[in-house]
């Protein structure tokens, strides 16, 4: 089932998902844009998702969305580290090149490398690099 709500379809089936499932977002898609979002429910004690909050940042997509707070780009990569670990999708190998391909001079490594090693993904990160390393070598 589906209900519009504000332009964005919302799957319920999925909020009740996410509620069990504190890391998988409820995805919402804009329907005259047809961009989509992943939203995150804020649990209490959820440092992460607080400081991710906060550090979101305005940016204007256009007349159909206008104004949006959007990800800083480390805790994107961050959730995208998250999603490859439970599911080894190549997607989020993809996206996350993707993200520092158009984001390099943006992000800050050290922030960065803290939460991967406090959220304990370090060898998920670590394998993540690599793939992305043979992406843009051409041997995959």
């Amino acid at each position: 089932m589906t209900k519009e709500i504000l332009g964005f379809t919302e799957f319920i089936r999925l909020v009740l998902d996410a509620i069990e499932a504190p890391n998988v977002p409820i995805n919402a898609i804009h329907l005259k844009s047809g961009y989509k979002a992943e939203l995150f429910l804020l649990r209490s004690g959820d440092i992460f998702r607080q400081n991710a909050l906060n550090r979101r940042r305005l940016v204007n997509l256009g007349p159909q969305l206008e104004r949006v707070y959007v990800h800083a780009p480390e805790d994107l990569i961050l959730n995208k580290i998250q999603y490859y670990s439970l599911s080894h999708q190549p997607k989020h190998v993809r996206d996350i090149a993707s993200i520092l391909g158009y984001s390099r001079n943006l992000i800050n490594d050290d922030y960065l490398e803290e939460w991967v090693e406090a959220l304990e993904l370090s060898a998920t990160w670590q394998e993540i690099q690599e793939e992305i390393a043979l992406l843009l070598s051409g041997d995959r």
